[in-house]
């Protein structure tokens, strides 16, 4: 066997080798990205399920519960300015 033709032997593998090193590096990236893509996934669901909480009756910063007022009202004793 020739110096070219083992020459070319040994640039096929290694292309072999460095295109298998590419395709597992981007398995990895794929698998990452699915795996970023489905956490904020999970956290916008869980910030639709807060924001569908507030709007049905949950307290909020701003408005209270659907079925009161945000501040407590004072008891009537402490109300009265008799």
């Amino acid at each position: 066997m020739g110096v070219t033709s083992r020459s070319l032997k040994t640039e096929a593998r290694m292309s072999r080798e460095a295109w298998g090193r590419s395709m597992d590096a981007s398995d990895l990236a794929r698998a990452e990205v699915m795996s970023l893509r489905t956490t904020v996934l999970a956290q916008q669901s869980e910030i639709r399920d807060e924001e569908t909480t507030d709007l049905d009756g949950g307290v909020t910063e701003t408005t209270g519960t659907a079925n009161g007022p945000a501040q407590p009202e004072l008891p009537e004793e402490a109300g009265s300015s008799s």
